[in-house]
């Protein structure tokens, strides 16, 4: 038979993930500008000397090149870009960028381009190494964004029964992603619902109607922040319909450092 030919590929890329394949090996799964997410071998990479060590770390950004037989990966050499270290060295950064790490991982396009969704995770992980967000609107921000130009895209333009665009608390319905009025609200079958002040929902319309280029660009506090928080993660955990056990380190994170994060009873 003959033997499959190496095809050579050179992308730009983040680690979402490491696992162990034995015991010189690592799996490592990597968002990538070119191919969206690829798994691929890094042979020897637990090996201290190896050079594949840098750019098999967790969340580091870097050029690869891999190398393609058939459906399998390597990589065959990386060069670090950037490592994003100071992310490590704060525990609710950290448990934060895994999170959303995981959530990159499930709704990243395969084998595809995925120029957006690198994106945003390297301005997130950017924002939260230099403090100049709170932890909380980057979550959020990250969350909507990347649930939107996934195809799960809310509609929040006005009230879904009257068309109404403002009222002076909108509520939001994560399993359907619809917004309505306090009037319409009461001819709506029950489902879990979200009251929103109106900061909250312009925040949340800014993040997914902007062009990419602004989506962090706005200051949220206090309730309307809260709300925001909820509302969007409530919108996640219900369209992918699954939990995260990322999600869960970064909540017990935030506990440890800040106090508890509110929890919304009625999702």
């Amino acid at each position: 038979m003959r033997e499959q030919a190496v095809i050579p590929k050179t992308t730009d890329g983040v680690v979402l993930r490491v696992r162990d394949v034995g015991r010189a090996n690592l799996l490592l799964v990597v968002l990538t500008r070119e191919y969206g997410v690829v798994e691929a071998f890094a042979n020897g990479a637990k090996n201290a000397k190896s050079k594949l060590v840098a750019v098999s770390q967790p969340l580091s950004y870097s050029r690869f090149i891999f190398n393609r037989r058939g459906e399998k990966h390597t990589v065959s050499s990386g060069e670090i870009i950037h490592s994003f270290f100071a992310v490590r060295e704060d525990i609710a950064k950290l448990a934060l960028s895994f999170y959303m790490a995981e959530l990159m991982q499930m709704l990243a396009p395969k084998h595809e381009r995925a120029d957006d969704d690198l994106r945003l995770m390297l301005n997130a992980l950017h924002l939260l190494e230099k403090g100049l967000r709170d932890n909380e609107l980057i979550k959020l921000v990250f969350e909507m964004r990347l649930l939107a130009q996934s195809g799960f895209m809310p509609d929040l333009v006005c009230c879904t029964g009257c068309r109404r665009y403002e009222d002076e608390v909108m509520y939001f319905y994560p399993r359907s992603g619809e917004i309505r009025c306090g009037n319409c609200r009461a001819h709506t079958l029950p489902q879990p619902e979200i009251p929103l002040f109106m900061g909250a929902l312009t925040a949340m319309r800014h993040v997914i109607y902007t062009d990419f280029e602004k989506i962090f660009d706005f200051k949220l506090s206090g309730p309307s922040l809260e709300q925001a928080r909820k509302a969007c993660e409530a919108f996640v955990l219900e369209q992918t319909d699954k939990t995260y056990s990322s999600l869960d380190f970064y909540r017990s994170s935030a506990y440890s450092e800040t106090g508890p994060v509110e929890q919304d009873e009625s999702t």
